[in-house]
């Protein structure tokens, strides 16, 4: 429910700022939880016992195509030395796109700025990772979604 009042909150900003040009913003891909990870309260760090299965989220991706945000909500706080990661994913290789962290609620808000169209990627992932990032990753996948 809070994420339907925190996805509706978006859009009516998103559609407040850009009146001139109605349907500028579109849904293109819902967030879901990894179920093939493994990811557990028990056995990764950082997650403070509650697990990703709760997490979910939703990318809106301007018309362009370049620009998105991305909204997640029910992912845990990490850590201090801890941030998750954006990785956009096209013929198998991983680009990050930047870390963000959450609010202790679980909600987090990142916008998204790609050199590509995202549509270019099939897909993409958010992983724990070092703060400040990683050139690969390395943490688990916790959500992910395709384009």
């Amino acid at each position: 429910m809070l994420l339907v009042v925190l996805v509706t909150s978006v859009l009516v900003e998103l559609n407040r700022a850009s009146r001139p040009q109605v349907g500028e913003f579109r849904i293109v891909a819902m967030v879901a939880p990894e179920a093939s990870t493994g990811v557990s309260p028990d056995t990764t760090p950082g997650i403070g016992g509650v697990t990703p299965a709760t997490a979910s989220g939703v990318m809106v991706i301007s018309q362009d195509g370049v620009s998105s945000t991305l909204v997640v909500d029910g992912l845990p706080a990490l850590e201090a030395g801890k941030q998750y990661q954006l990785w956009l994913i096209r013929n198998g290789q991983s680009a990050s796109d930047g870390v963000f962290s959450v609010a202790p609620d679980g909600y987090g808000m990142m916008v998204v700025q790609s050199s590509r169209p995202l549509t270019d990627y099939s897909s993409f992932g958010i992983t724990i990772e070092p703060a400040g990032g990683s050139p690969g990753p390395t943490g688990k996948k916790v959500l992910g979604g395709k384009l």
